[in-house]
């Protein structure tokens, strides 16, 4: 932070408004010592269009079978559990039962299947979408 000595006389007196005014137009929250950077102004040239963002399209990718079975290896399963005529499969650190949806992302895609619990230690997943992320 700058530290000034002032003077008191008359010929200071402008010195001391133009400091007070640094100081009153400091930022309070800033840090000590911070100088901001000075507002430069650009001048636009109003008679060339102004072209906001030029779109270019993603391409589109087909997901392929070899791109669910690489997503399908990512899933682990970790265990099973049967209490009261439910069954639970643990996949991926999370329970699962008849009927839940289980998604995960990989290479770019939100994989999303459809838990089937055949019998006992035995889950089907089926297929349900694999969106672009």
């Amino acid at each position: 932070m700058k530290r000034y000595t002032v003077i008191h006389s008359f010929a200071t007196a402008p010195l001391l408004i133009f400091l007070a005014g640094n100081v009153l137009a400091r930022d309070p929250f800033w840090p000590l010592g911070y100088e901001s950077r000075p507002v430069v102004n650009t001048v636009v040239d109003k008679t060339k269009p102004m072209i906001l963002s030029q779109h270019v399209p993603a391409q589109k990718r087909v997901v392929t079978a070899d791109d669910w079975a690489a997503a399908r290896k990512l899933v682990q399963m970790t265990g099973f559990a049967s209490a009261g005529g439910r069954q639970l499969a643990f996949m991926n650190g999370k329970s699962y039962r008849q009927g839940d949806k289980l998604s995960l992302k990989n290479d770019g895609f939100l994989f999303t299947w459809r838990v089937e619990i055949v019998g006992e230690r035995k889950v089907e997943l089926v297929q349900v979408e694999a969106v672009l992320q």
